[in-house]
């Protein structure tokens, strides 16, 4: 049961809107599970109980944070101390002791909460099981707790910061990729590309000469411009055209990575029409991306194939998967088809795997797909839009590329194309950018006239 008896009672009998986050089954770590799902653990709740001369209170904290001990005697005298487990079992009754919730009421506790909580426009806390997070607003909880003592009890936690952080969760992500017999080193034909990309003394006529020689990507690349390109008039075709006088050097520099990176998987025909709609979704939103970059804000200094790149990888991590274990994404994708609503970043924990299968869906699509993009090489931006491009949080819409990527696929969700990504977008991103929604839906609207080109193009990737 993914709440307690008496949380779901009292959250329904005061009316509450919360949400429910599925967490990896078994949850291995707190830390990893929170930050994979893009939650900032400063927003959740952890919980302790004490004993103390005037009975017990629950005392409410962050989950990078520790109590001060010294500031919660003040507060509830000398002799105070941590209730037992067997204390604890009989007090939430209805509770696993390692996810007790923070609300006093049903449990006829006091609470002392910890006031930087209240900075929070969300907080996640557990409601009586390990395997699921609640999350409501911060008034929400505050209603929820109306007698609440807020004070200054708990301080950062250095250590828990240093588990906490992104170079920590990328050491698990690499430990554990590392030792897979079947992830593709990074192929000579994605090499050779960025080799070019990289060289700026290369020419047209070197990006032409290596397509050409792969019959696949030389045809990938004319339907890709014959797709995209607006008018169909003077089409290009030669990939030498497409350079010249079609998308440029750095667009089909671009299309040429795309078709190398995917022909480097070998993907099960059971899941090959369900990962080229995948494919779709990063067309559209490469092509999104690549579009509203002329309209972004000057100031940021975005390169419009590089935020195309950002956009034709952001979901490689889904590929990844799929060659890895066919089974495990083919039930990924029926869950997608029976809840097509819900983000594919937490219906992924619903995926029951064994072995390294669970091992490789508990750290989540994103990060493996970020960390083969930094296996092969590619650019910075592009490794952190894979990364990131499901994550809100404070520090990802400071970067413009993570930041253009969501919008991206924010349109794409609201709009049902391919999988829902992103539920909800930071008010702050579109100012950040420069581009309102109604701009960048007008962008998409054009490019959903081009609907079946782009379904049949995405089949081309992985045929």
């Amino acid at each position: 049961m993914p709440i307690s008896t008496r949380v779901k009672r009292y959250l329904e009998a005061n009316g509450a809107r919360f949400k429910i986050h599925r967490l990896p089954n078994p949850v291995e770590s707190l830390n990893a599970a929170v930050i994979t799902k893009g939650i900032d653990p400063q927003a959740v709740i952890s919980v302790q109980v004490y004993q103390h001369e005037s009975g017990q209170s629950l005392v409410a904290y962050p989950l990078a944070s520790r109590i001060n001990k010294n500031r919660l005697q003040q507060f509830l005298g000398d002799d105070i101390k941590r209730v037992n487990v067997i204390t604890l079992s009989s007090i939430f009754d209805d509770c696993a002791p390692s996810a007790l919730p923070p609300l006093a009421a049903p449990y006829q506790l006091q609470l002392i909460l910890e006031q930087s909580l209240l900075d929070k426009k969300i907080v996640y806390f557990y409601a009586g099981c390990p395997q699921t997070l609640v999350s409501v607003s911060i008034d929400e909880f505050r209603f929820l707790n109306p007698e609440a003592v807020v004070m200054a009890i708990s301080e950062i936690d250095n250590a828990a910061e240093k588990r906490f952080s992104p170079e920590c969760l990328d050491e698990v992500v690499d430990r554990k990729m590392s030792v897979l017999p079947r992830v593709p080193p990074m192929p000579d034909k994605v090499k050779r590309i960025l080799d070019l990309m990289n060289d700026p003394e290369s020419e047209a006529s070197d990006l032409s000469r290596l397509i050409v020689s792969d019959h696949r990507l030389s045809k990938l690349v004319l339907d890709y411009a014959h797709t995209v390109l607006i008018s169909d008039q003077d089409r290009p075709d030669t990939v030498q055209e497409v350079i010249t006088r079609g998308l440029g050097y750095d667009v089909v520099s671009n299309i040429a990575l795309g078709g190398a990176v995917s022909h480097a998987f070998d993907i099960s025909a059971d899941v090959r029409t369900d990962i080229s709609r995948c494919w779709e979704q990063s067309i559209y939103s490469a092509e999104l991306c690549r579009l509203l970059t002329s309209m972004v804000d000057p100031s940021l200094d975005m390169k419009a194939s590089k935020s195309q790149l950002c956009g034709m990888f952001h979901q490689v991590g889904l590929v990844v998967m799929a060659h890895l274990f066919p089974p495990e994404y083919g039930l990924l994708c029926r869950l997608v088809g029976r809840e097509p609503e819900q983000p594919l970043h937490q219906l992924e924990t619903r995926v029951m795997g064994f072995g390294q299968a669970r091992d490789i869906f508990s750290l989540g699509y994103a990060r493996v797909g970020g960390w083969l993009l930094c296996q092969w090489q590619m650019p910075d931006e592009v490794i952190a839009a894979a990364k990131y491009h499901s994550q809100l949080g404070e520090a990802h819409i400071r970067e413009p590329y993570v930041a253009l990527t969501q919008l991206a696929n924010y349109l794409l969700t609201l709009n049902g194309i391919g999988c829902a990504t992103l539920e909800q977008l930071d008010d702050r991103i579109p100012e950040m950018l420069g581009v309102s929604l109604h701009e960048s839906q007008f962008i998409l609207d054009k490019l959903l006239k081009r609907n079946k080109q782009i379904e049949q193009l995405s089949l081309n990737y992985f045929a």
